[in-house]
Order: structure tokens, then sequence, then C-alpha cells
């Protein structure tokens, strides 16, 4: 499927983070997709999350409303657990 005018949502710091939030987008109804550019050498690259623009309204709210949080973020992106300290 393929849509002609896409809308840009937010950016990322990686393709993992941003994987995910296309994910949560499409399982939501928003048809979305990511865009980066190839790394240099390990350098990170940031990743642009972009949403049918028709829909870019229902897309804001999905974000707004916390769906996903920093944690889940960074779970999914590094596959580690946040750090026990203190128990």
């Amino acid at each position: 499927m393929s849509w002609n005018h896409w809308a840009h949502l937010t950016n990322l710091p990686d393709a993992p983070a941003a994987q995910l939030l296309v994910d949560a987008l499409i399982g939501y109804g928003v048809p979305a997709r990511m865009e980066s550019e190839p790394a240099l050498l390990g350098e990170v690259r940031h990743c642009r999350v972009l949403v049918d623009a028709s829909l870019l309204h229902r897309a804001r709210w999905f974000l707004a409303q916390g769906q996903i949080s920093d944690a889940e973020l960074d779970f999914l992106a590094t596959g580690s657990l946040p750090s026990e300290e203190g128990q």
C-alpha cells in the first residue's frame, strides 16, 4: 500500500525506537513509516517518523496520550531492563 502524501510526525534518535513507534501507530490504525540517513562509520543518525498526512491529527493525539513510555522505548531499543538499584 502506498500513500502519496506523508507528513512528518517526529524525529527519534535511533532506528529501533522509530520502528517501535511506527509499529504502534500502524497498530492504532495510522499508516506510518520511518526514514533515516545511512550511518557513516558508526555515527548515530536520527530517524524521521512519517504518517499518512490525512491522519496526522490522530497520530499527534496518539503521541500525546503517552501510549509508549520512555522505559518501553529503552527496553525495545536495547533489550535491557532498567536497573533495579535500591532493592
